[in-house]
């Protein structure tokens, strides 16, 4: 009779911070040794600064086939503060032809190991943060993973640092002379890669079962932040497009637009897809999301860290692409931006526009709200097709701000706008 293989999960800490000293709580090289074969489950931290004592440990101790692992998790911590991590391999023979591995967590850990093999039927959730200095392992090595793994539903891949400069089309091609379909995929989140890869490798799959996508790519020298979506599976255009809310966000030199599945944004949580991209070049424009399109959108929320010219069309020009818009949530630097040049702006906005929502942040706000009502109040008088809000929010991000909205001022808005209420913060 077979005998019955007992459950077994490990989780330990190898720490090897200086020379000749090795701390290893509760024998962990004795645990994976002598029970690798009964395995079910690996969690182990690895600090050493030293990539020869974590090789010999590693040949010593996992180059057994593990024929029960299905869990493998293992992180490479820095040794000091401030000092980035090493980049830690496994051998080869690593964990067998025949292991069910279903989750695969390795955060500065070569995943070279897991190419060796062609298929993981179990395989659910792939999850790499790299630190390449190893050129052997890319988006080709990527795509060759998610087609050995036909029960993939969870994919994340974060580049820590530049990966292979090598043109990726031409690595790709011999590799793959068709689509990969990853029928089972769900969640992907693709960070910090180069825009010249992720444009190719998008190109080269297929998402029936997509859920969750998000993307950011890292600095370059584009003029297009956003040129790679030509190349985005057709299922992620449909995630996005059908959208209802979005949020805008505009922080220092980065970009990046999020899509939520709920009708009535809150606090705008868990995307269906985002993207984001470093755009040192347009510090002063809002028309890079000219590479949407918000057809189905009926809430948004626009932030900018950036103050934007007051001159700048930009914020006209992304109005005017929500066809549908009901909600308006401004933060930052738009806010001033739009109290002051409301009349020019709100004519690129929506006929069906009904709610608008200030985040108010800075000194001179109340000033500029005063403007506002008194603004709106003509424009409301000299024409009645001028297109206002029905329902004004405030959000007061400090008890100075809410002290400078007198009841004078809210008085007169409400001349206007059906119904104005102030909050303390965002709910």
């Amino acid at each position: 009779m077979e005998p019955k293989i007992k459950p077994l999960f490990v989780r330990a800490h190898f720490i090897d911070r200086f020379k000749n000293q090795h701390l290893e709580p509760l024998n962990v090289g004795h645990v994976l040794q002598h029970n690798l074969a009964l395995l079910r489950g690996i969690n182990l931290a690895v600090t050493t600064a030293s990539t020869s004592t974590w090789d010999a440990f590693s040949v010593q101790k996992l180059s057994a086939p593990a024929p029960h692992l299905r869990h493998l998790q293992i992180e490479c911590i820095p040794t000091y503060f401030g000092s980035p991590p090493q980049v830690l391999t496994l051998p080869e023979s690593f964990p067998g032809d025949d292991c069910p591995l279903e989750t695969v967590i390795l955060n500065y850990i070569s995943p070279q190991f897991l190419v060796n093999r062609t298929d993981f039927p179990n395989l659910r959730v792939l999850d790499l943060s790299l630190f390449m200095s190893v050129s052997s392992f890319g988006p080709a090595e990527v795509l060759h993973l998610i087609a050995a793994s036909p029960q993939l539903a969870q994919l994340s891949i974060e580049w820590k640092s530049p990966i292979l400069h090598t043109p990726v089309a031409t690595l790709l091609t011999p590799l793959f002379p068709e689509i990969v379909e990853a029928s089972a995929l769900e969640n992907i989140s693709l960070r910090n890669w180069h825009e010249d890869h992720l444009a190719p490798f998008l190109s080269y799959i297929q998402l029936p079962s997509i859920k969750n996508f998000n993307s950011s790519i890292r600095p370059s020298s584009t003029h297009f932040p956003f040129h790679y979506l030509g190349s985005i599976p057709h299922e992620v255009g449909l995630l996005h497009s059908s959208a209802p809310s979005a949020r805008i966000g505009y922080e220092q030199d980065s970009i990046s637009v999020a899509f939520y599945p709920e009708k009535y944004h809150a606090s705008f949580k868990n995307p269906v897809v985002s993207y984001a991209s470093h755009a040192p070049f347009a510090r002063s424009s809002l028309s890079f999301a000219s590479s949407f399109a918000f057809d189905s959108c009926t809430n948004l929320a626009v932030h900018a860290s950036n103050r934007i010219p007051r001159d700048d069309g930009g914020l006209c020009n992304l109005l005017s692409q929500f066809p549908s818009l009901q909600s308006l949530r401004l933060g930052g630097s738009l806010v001033p931006l739009f109290l002051t040049n409301h009349p020019d702006i709100v004519y690129n906005i929506s006929a069906d526009w009904k709610v608008l929502e200030l985040v108010a942040s800075y000194d001179d706000f109340g000033e500029d709200l005063a403007f506002f009502a008194q603004k709106i109040l003509q424009e409301s008088s000299r024409d009645r097709t001028h297109r206002k809000p029905r329902i004004l929010n405030i959000f007061c991000k400090s008890d100075e701000i809410r002290a400078q909205l007198s009841g004078k001022i809210i008085a007169q808005l409400g001349r206007s706008i059906d119904y104005v209420e102030i909050h303390d913060s965002l709910p």
